[in-house]
């Protein structure tokens, strides 16, 4: 296992110092900070070398020391996705399903570009839904202060501005805005914190003391969770940016203080946001520089994957992230010219199953079948041709949740037999349990993922030996995380974990909805009370303490996780400042993009090749 982050984080750096790398005589004149490096740049991708000419290209020095090339301003950044954007407003949408408000409006604290793959490294910016302080860095907020165990209080940065549209016309943003923003996230009905911060979870009181601060009251052990979804979570928005009672889910009334602007937007086609000219931020690695460096944001809605993959190869779109190890392999053989890189998904994917309601499965004897007569080792070598990962559940392998992480190796024996393949043992225990005829089970998955349901006919194959019959019912996405997170679904169901956010145990705590078999466990709840205290402010306590509920937890056998596949992502050679990451913060999806830059030169000299 240590070998694969190594290898991650091995091929992170190399594309990250892919300018660095050269080969032939230079010329280099310096002056002041800026470097000028004449002579030809090899680039090195993970799997293969690619070669482009960058002649007279100006090098500058980073403020961590590293030398990089100098960014370009100008240019359109192009993309596709499988679906249409889901809304413009977080108080009515999941805010990671909103990648334009990603763009258009900021948290309080985001991640730091600067840990990540383009700076130091510290941090991949590829999981979702997590947050580490030593890794962020203050946006909206300057500052933050915890005076004690019930109170949070938020210092706003001055000398931000809304974008310069009616009927905000530009003016700077203040206290009165955060709380409007946070009031409408915790008071909407049905918005997603409505529903997850409820009695004693939710804030006791939103108030802006001053112009520029915030204070926030909650209950004793609710602050740590209060101040991840205040700080990181919710993007701001104008107070007056609609009329009293109004919202934000027309395009139309987008407004924030966020690196783009909305300037168009075609259901089920496409967006397109425009630059933000009198955006605040500079770029952290080059302080002098204002972001962002691109002049134009698309995004074009492509259902069909192999027209996604189509899109990349003909240059219609720059880059691509999630790309399945099959399809990458294929796509880096047609396009060497690509640069490409390998990551974990965000999160793995389990069998869950329907507890406490009298199924077979409720004998834990039943569960460690179940998990032994799983061939792994045939899943990961045969089905992902060794493209994957074998364990990773309940804490995923990354780099930064490493203090967590503790290898099957290290675990005790009874926690590496239930991953070990064992048909022998597995039967004896349907035995043991007084199922030696078997059973029928029903599982859904969402007919979006031809893999996952290749994945489930392979372990239904597995199970007929201990005569165990799977029934597999692919469901249209919608439908099937309505049945998974009302949890209508009839015995199991195959959906993803929460091992890569492993503080907010929502796989074990009773009404999350990721807790599909409805876990009630006092340990876990005591546990998760506990972490309440400690996260984020105190992480290595709070590391410390998850870590120590893994043999628990795996030793119960709630939930049977299969390897997880490898993913890639692939971008083209112009594009700079893209290594892959798919966030830069809690749930930033898509916010990376004014730290992107585009080499209109070399874009220019390679499609008229």
């Amino acid at each position: 296992m240590k070998k694969k982050i190594g290898w991650l984080l091995f091929s992170l750096l190399v594309v990250t110092a892919m300018v660095l790398t050269s080969c032939g005589e230079t010329e280099t004149t310096t002056t002041g900070q800026t470097t000028t490096v004449t002579g030809t740049t090899t680039t090195t991708t993970t799997t293969g070398t690619t070669t482009t000419t960058t002649t007279g290209a100006e090098m500058v020095k980073t403020s961590i020391g590293t030398m990089v090339e100098k960014p370009q301003y100008g240019g359109t950044y192009t993309t596709a996705s499988s679906a249409d954007v889901q809304g413009f407003d977080n108080a009515y949408t999941y805010p990671y399903l909103l990648s334009t408000v990603n763009n258009t409006n900021e948290p309080l604290m985001a991640g730091d570009w600067s840990k990540g793959p383009a700076g130091t490294g510290d941090v991949t910016w590829t999981i979702l839904g997590v947050t580490f302080m030593k890794f962020s860095k203050m946006r909206l907020a300057e500052s933050y202060e915890i005076p004690d165990n019930q109170t949070i209080i938020y210092h706003i940065r001055p000398g931000i501005y809304f974008q310069n549209k009616p009927p905000v016309g530009g003016r700077e943003l203040v206290a009165d805005d955060v709380v409007f923003s946070f009031k409408r996230c915790f008071e909407t009905p049905g918005s997603y914190l409505a529903l997850t911060y409820r009695g004693a979870d939710a804030p006791i009181s939103i108030t802006a003391t001053k112009k520029w601060t915030v204070e926030i009251k909650c209950n004793v052990g609710k602050q740590g969770p209060l101040f991840i979804v205040t700080a990181g979570y919710i993007n701001i928005f104008p107070r007056d940016g609609v009329p009293a009672g109004g919202n934000f889910k027309d395009w139309k009334n987008s407004n924030g203080t966020g690196a783009f602007m909305i300037s168009d937007y075609v259901p089920m086609s496409s967006y397109t946001m425009v630059k933000n000219q009198d955006y605040w931020m500079t770029d952290p690695l080059i302080p002098e520089n204002k972001l962002p460096y691109i002049e134009k944001y698309q995004n074009f809605v492509i259902g069909d994957e192999s027209s996604r993959i189509s899109a990349l190869k003909t240059a219609k779109i720059d880059s691509y992230t999630g790309v399945t190890w099959d399809v990458g392999q294929a796509l880096h053989q047609t396009n060497p010219e690509l640069k490409m890189g390998k990551y974990l998904q965000s999160y793995s994917y389990s069998m869950k199953m329907h507890l406490g309601k009298g199924f077979p499965w409720d004998d834990i004897k039943v569960r460690n079948a179940l998990s032994m007569a799983i061939d792994r080792q045939k899943i990961l070598n045969v089905f992902f041709g060794g493209n994957a990962t074998d364990f990773t559940f309940p804490i995923m392998p990354y780099p930064e949740l490493g203090s967590m992480f503790t290898p099957l190796s290290e675990l005790p024996q009874k926690v590496q037999d239930l991953y070990k393949y064992n048909l022998p043992r597995a039967k004896d225990l349907m035995a043991e349990a007084g199922q030696s005829n078997g059973f029928t089970a029903e599982i859904i998955v969402t007919s979006a993922s031809q893999q996952q349901q290749d994945l489930l006919a392979l372990i239904a194959s597995m199970w007929k030996d201990i005569n165990v019959t799977l029934d597999i019912k692919p469901l249209e996405n919608a439908v099937f995380t309505a049945q998974l997170n009302g949890r209508a679904f009839k015995n199991m169901v195959f959906s993803y974990n929460g091992n890569s956010a492993p503080y907010k145990m929502n796989d074990w705590r009773p009404g999350n909805p990721n807790n599909a078999g409805n876990i009630d466990s006092p340990q876990l709840v005591e546990v998760y009370n506990q972490l309440n205290t400690l996260y984020p402010f105190y992480e290595a306590e709070a590391m410390a303490l998850i870590k120590a509920q893994t043999p628990f937890i795996l030793e119960q056998c709630w939930e049977i996780t299969p390897p997880l596949a490898d993913v890639n992502w692939f971008c083209q050679p112009w594009l700079k400042n893209f290594n892959g990451e798919v966030t830069c913060g809690y749930y930033q999806s898509t916010g990376c993009a004014m730290y992107r830059w585009i080499d209109s030169k070399l874009k220019k000299e390679l499609l008229n090749k």
